[in-house]
């Protein structure tokens, strides 16, 4: 065989692997671009289904009064100890010693 169809077969093979590098590369680029678009996608379909479950919880009227007495603790502060009581108790504890 004459050395130019060597080197015609060489640059066959070559120009055959090149074509398939290529073809390949461009659908691992496609792959990565619906890739990004799925993930998009997805972020937004979750982003919706919280603001669902958020506006479902908030028109509960459950959900309302909790966040109503939450809102009434945080603004009043309570005593943790009465002084009434206390009082009574002292002079329960009086007229038993009598």
């Amino acid at each position: 065989m004459p050395l130019s169809r060597w080197l015609a077969l060489i640059a066959l093979l070559v120009g055959t692997g090149l074509l398939q590098v290529g073809q390949r590369n461009a659908i691992v680029l496609n792959a990565y671009a619906v890739g990004a678009g799925m993930r998009q996608v997805h972020a937004k379909e979750t982003d919706v289904s919280w603001l669902d479950v958020e506006v479902a919880s908030l028109a509960s009227p459950a959900r309302l009064a909790q966040v109503v007495r939450e809102r009434r603790l945080k603004l009043v502060a309570r005593p943790t100890l009465s002084a009434v009581p206390s009082l009574r108790l002292a002079a329960g504890n009086s007229e038993v010693a009598d």
